[in-house]
C-alpha cells in the first residue's frame, strides 16, 4: 500500500526530481530538519497543549503557554538544523514563534470555540479498488453553535503568503481532511475550512 500526505504531493508539484529522489531512491537529503520544520512542530504542539488545557477546562496563562513553547523549541534543538536564509539565526525563529503564539493568544483567548478533536491523524481511501490512501493530520475541528457549522482549522508558520497554486493544494488538502473529520456528522452541516496564516495574522476561509 502506498500512503501519500499532503506534503508528500507537494514535494511532487514543486519538483518531480526532488520527489524522486527523496521517495523512491530513498535519497536522504543533505540535513535532517530545517529550521522552518523546527518552529512549525514547536508551534503547532504548543497550540495541541494549549487546546488540550482548555479542553480540560484549564485556560493556561499567556506566560505557561509561552513557557511550553521556550520548552518545546530546546527539545531536539541542535547546530545540525539547517537555515537556508544567511541572514537569519536560530534566535530570529524562535523570536517569531513568541509573536506567533503571543498574538493568537491575545485575538483568541478563551478559546471557547466548541473544539472537537485536535491533531488528529487520518486516512482517505482515493478510490476502493486501488491501494493507494491519503494520509494526514487535522491540527483542529471545531462545531461553531452559533453558525450551525463545522470548521477545520490549519495553522501556517510559513515566511511568505502562499500563491493561489499553493493555496489551492492547501485548501484542497483540508477538504479531504474535513470530509473525513466530519464524515459522521450531519451531512445537512456546512463546513468552515481554515487557514491560519501566523505571519501575517491572517485567517483565509472557505465555505463548503
Amino acid at each position: 500500500m502506498t500512503m501519500y500526505s499532503h506534503s508528500k504531493l507537494s514535494s511532487f508539484e514543486q519538483c518531480k526530481q526532488k520527489y524522486k529522489f527523496r521517495y523512491i531512491d530513498k535519497i536522504e537529503p543533505d540535513f535532517k530538519q530545517s529550521i522552518e520544520s523546527h518552529l512549525g512542530s514547536a508551534v503547532h504542539d504548543t497550540f495541541e497543549w494549549l487546546y488540550n488545557e482548555v479542553l480540560r477546562d484549564k485556560l493556561p496563562a499567556l506566560d505557561e503557554v509561552l513557557e511550553f513553547y521556550i520548552n518545546r523549541w530546546q527539545q531536539n534543538l541542535n547546530d545540525q538544523i539547517k537555515i537556508v536564509k544567511e541572514d537569519c539565526t536560530q534566535e530570529d525563529y524562535f523570536e517569531k514563534g513568541i509573536k506567533f503564539i503571543a498574538d493568537y493568544y491575545l485575538k483568541h483567548q478563551p478559546f471557547k470555540d466548541g473544539t472537537l478533536e485536535l491533531e488528529k491523524r487520518i486516512y482517505i481511501t482515493l478510490d476502493p479498488n486501488s491501494p493507494h490512501k491519503l494520509v494526514g493530520y487535522i491540527d483542529r475541528v471545531v462545531y461553531n453553535k452559533e453558525k450551525a457549522q463545522y470548521e477545520v482549522h490549519d495553522y501556517k508558520t510559513a515566511n511568505s503568503l502562499p500563491d493561489r497554486k499553493i493555496r489551492t493544494r492547501q485548501t484542497i488538502g483540508i477538504i479531504c481532511y474535513r470530509n473525513k473529520a466530519t464524515s459522521r456528522k450531519p451531512s445537512p452541516c456546512p463546513t468552515n475550512l481554515a487557514l491560519f496564516e501566523l505571519q501575517y495574522e491572517n485567517r483565509f476561509k472557505q465555505n463548503k
